[in-house]
């Protein structure tokens, strides 16, 4: 018999069992512990323990949900990256392997899911490369544009010179490079994701050192940065930084100040509108904050208008308690800045600091020590909002038994009167009307909270976002409660709505123009619905004039068989022949999007039939998968038969104020309307859809009434707008007083970063489905939104029956139906 075990014996056992992830408890054992990756220029490299290893983000996220590998003892990985070729192998070795309860992980796909095809798996097959693709960066290269050459000066048998190439990435071979460069993107790049090398707007700029070794030449690839042009209103383009990466072996030498600096160039030789970098790194942004600062000091203006600030800020003898003085540029340096440098106005702001901060006395630490607080404050501000401070606040939480992680937070200013005791002071003697009252709204609120679409584990459908800003509007709106249905019952509500449909910035032809030269305008609806209805009332009373109202049975409208359902039930009240109303079958291949081609098959087959084209809705951000229908070439086939272009952008439309985003409307000025919901993803309260037409006069004649009591002078002198004839209804509320809030509250910095980090969210959750072989993504993520479905293999069921079990739950709401695949 064995000899009893100590505690000590057995803790040491169970502590070996769960570091090799074995035996009945499997603990497993993380990635990033059992995986080394090195980057090797020779074969002579390979098996070298002393090569250049490589410290990825986080490969855990790669193997599952919690970054582990089962079922294998004394597992050890070794991955050898070449960068001459950059292909890999993967060299693995373990004493034995095990099911401990939690199944053996099927290394080769989990590496597969980081490396692709160039995971290579003859290790034979991997030595040869080292000779077979010598010249590889050389070949690919040579069909780039040279766009800076750098020479170190050394004149000896041995010397390099510093190339960087630019390339187009839909071009075969730097497409094929660039898909052996995405596993060090994964590895290297926080949260990034690979481009789409089928769009001609991405770019690639490579770093190249070229030697010569008597007489024979060879490149050897030091770094890349991918960019992506996109297009700036009315005729510019603007360059955005999406991937930029210096490789391991060669950082810290100066190449990334380097490709910075050449890039800068780039846009300035080009006149891009400007140039931003997405989503940079503390050391990116460092970096590109210490280069800017230094191009800053070569403009003239600069150091007076620093020196300027820097005398208030002495004179006004800054303080602590006092941290308010305006210290921004002025506005007229800040466009010299963008159009001279290129540097947008973020950025600028941001070096600007630096260069006040540099110019103060560094002696007097006091100075200095406020400064860097109204700094830190204003930081803190254009993160979480002006009203970012919890003191003098009271918050005020609703208790929400359905879900822990989700707040109803409303914040109550207290003023600046003594509150102490001030519950005595409150009247005991309530009435019972009030105590009744108080008891409904509690027992109100406990039931909305019960069945709120809010959640984190609601995931049905678009979430209607909001904002202490958006809340404020509205209760600011609904205490006003004017009924402004023209400019003589509310001059205030009708001009601040004028303005916001202003301030969003839509090409001209959508724009009220005080000299006349547009005929365009922006109203406030209440939803999608509403606007789509409107606009096709429009067009029909526009078209029925020309052809005659007893030919309404001839008039069709279009979409793609994706388009929101309000599109048809707006057709329903409008009188159009259901028979006419054609959803036009979109497949994979367009990514659901509406084909241009099908369109015009669909027309010219109506034509044929003797009926007439009236209307057709593209969308941006479709409900099922968030598909994007090409605008402008729609526009161009609906313009050809005189159809009314309506672009419904519900969703994604609030996205479109990120200039990376703002592609998907490319030709949007040719369409005739354009709506966004700002109560779906621009943090707008319920209800809030923004309308813009280009031909207000056809919407005004379409829904216009003016009976006796409605008639006034302001009216009659044709110079105010009546928003009554902009919509369905004669009253509306006062929509504008949130969106303005919005809009003023946080800025479109503040907007642009919250969307982003929705984005970024929303691809980091992309890879995780990727990575857990139960789930599939069904289409593309293009926004915030990620497609996904269960595969019919995991699961006994139906996925119909599953989505069914799942929303009895009450732990997720369901999904979606997207051309024969049910999908979250």
């Amino acid at each position: 018999m064995g000899t009893k075990k100590s505690a000590a014996d057995l803790t040491s056992d169970l502590k070996k069992k769960r570091k090799v992830g074995f035996s009945s408890i499997d603990a497993g054992v993380e990635a990033n512990d059992c995986i080394k990756i090195f980057l090797v220029s020779s074969k002579e490299e390979v098996d070298v323990e002393e090569s250049c290893c490589i410290d990825p983000i986080d490969l855990n996220r790669f193997f599952g949900e919690d970054g582990k590998v089962y079922g294998y003892k004394d597992l050890k990985i070794n991955i050898w990256l070449s960068s001459i070729s950059f292909h890999a192998y993967a060299d693995i070795t373990s004493e034995s392997t095990a099911d401990g309860g939690k199944g053996i992980t099927d290394l080769k796909s989990a590496l597969q899911s980081i490396f692709g095809e160039s995971l290579l798996e003859s290790k034979d097959d991997f030595l040869q490369t080292f000779s077979k693709e010598t010249q590889y960066i050389r070949d690919v290269s040579s069909s780039g544009k040279v766009v800076q050459f750098k020479n170190p000066g050394d004149h000896q048998s041995g010397a390099s010179n510093v190339e960087v190439i630019h390339l187009p990435v839909t071009s075969i071979a730097v497409g094929e490079l660039y898909g052996r460069l995405v596993p060090l993107v994964l590895l290297l790049v926080d949260g990034s994701s690979p481009i789409d090398i089928s769009d001609p707007k991405w770019e690639i700029y490579l770093m190249v050192q070229k030697t010569d070794q008597k007489g024979d030449s060879n490149s050897k690839l030091l770094g890349f940065a991918t960019v992506y042009r996109f297009y700036q209103y009315p005729d510019s383009s603007r360059l955005r930084i999406s991937q930029m990466l210096i490789l391991p072996p060669y950082q810290g030498q100066g190449h990334g100040r380097h490709l910075l600096e050449v890039l800068n160039s780039v846009a300035i030789a080009e006149n891009v509108h400007d140039m931003a970098i997405e989503e940079p790194s503390d050391y990116l942004q460092q970096l590109r904050t210490c280069i800017d600062t230094l191009r800053l000091l070569t403009l003239d203006a600069i150091k007076p208008a620093v020196d300027s600030v820097v005398s208030h800020l002495i004179h006004e003898n800054l303080s602590k308690k006092t941290c308010k003085f305006e210290s921004d540029p002025p506005s007229a340096l800040v466009e010299e800045v963008r159009k001279t440098l290129k540097i947008n106005k973020k950025q600028f702001l941001q070096c600007w600091e630096v260069l006040i901060y540099l110019q103060l006395d560094p002696n007097n630490k006091k100075l200095l020590d406020n400064y860097r607080t109204l700094i830190s404050d204003r930081t803190k501000a254009d993160v979480l909002g002006k009203d970012s401070g919890t003191g003098g606040k009271q918050v005020i939480e609703v208790p929400n038994d359905y879900d822990h992680e989700m707040t109803f937070v409303m914040f109550r200013p207290r003023g600046s009167e003594k509150t102490d005791g001030i519950e005595t002071e409150v009247n005991k003697n309530q009435t019972n009307q009030e105590e009744q009252l108080n008891q409904l709204v509690d027992e109100r609120m406990n039931e909305i909270t019960e069945v709120a679409g809010k959640s984190p584990n609601y995931f049905a459908y678009f979430p209607s976002s909001g904002s202490i800003a958006g809340f404020l509007g509205e209760m600011l709106s609904t205490g006003f409660n004017v009924v402004g249905f023209n400019w003589m019952s509310s001059p205030a509500a009708t001009e601040l709505e004028s303005i916001v449909g202003q301030m969003l910035t839509l090409p001209k032809s959508f724009l009220f123009s005080s000299d006349g030269s547009s005929g365009g305008g922006g109203v406030l609806q209440g939803t999608t619905c509403e606007a789509i209805l409107c606009t096709l009332t429009a067009a029909r009373d526009k078209m029925l004039n020309k052809i005659g109202r007893e030919n309404i049975n001839k008039l069709v409208v279009y979409a793609s068989d994706q388009t929101h359902c309000a599109l048809q039930k707006a057709a329903q009240i409008a009188g159009i022949n259901p028979k006419n109303f054609r959803a036009i079958a979109t497949s994979k291949a367009t990514n659901f999007g509406l084909s241009p081609i099908s369109l015009q098959t669909t027309i010219l087959a109506d034509i044929e039939s003797g009926l007439v084209p009236l209307f057709l809705c593209a969308t941006v951000g479709t409900t099922s998968s968030t598909a994007v229908d090409p605008i402008g070439q729609l526009c161009e086939v609906a313009k050809m038969y005189g159809i009314w272009v309506h672009v419904d952008a519900a969703y994604a439309g609030s996205a479109c104020i990120c200039p990376e985003f703002r592609h998907f409307i490319d030709g949007v000025e040719e369409a005739d309307s354009f709506s966004l919901n700002a109560h779906k993803w621009f943090f707008t309260t319920l209800d809030c859809c923004c309308l813009w037409v280009k031909d207000s006069s056809s919407l005004v004649k379409a829904l216009s009434t003016n009976p006796e009591y409605l008639k006034n002078k302001a009216t009659e002198s044709k110079q105010v707008i009546d928003y009554k004839d902009w919509q369905i209804a004669l009253s509306r509320r006062f929509r504008s007083m949130k969106l303005w809030l919005v809009l003023r509250s946080y800025g479109i910095a503040n907007l642009r970063t919250f969307l982003r980090s929705h984005v970024k969210m929303a691809k980091h959750f992309q890879g995780l489905i990727g990575m857990d072989n139960r789930f599939e993504i069904v289409v593309p993520r293009t926004f915030a939104m990620v497609c996904f479905r269960l595969k019919p293999t995991a699961i006994c069921k139906q996925p119909r029956d599953y989505t069914d079990s799942v929303r009895l739950s009450s732990k997720a709401e369901k999904l979606s139906f997207c051309r024969g695949k049910w999908k979250s």
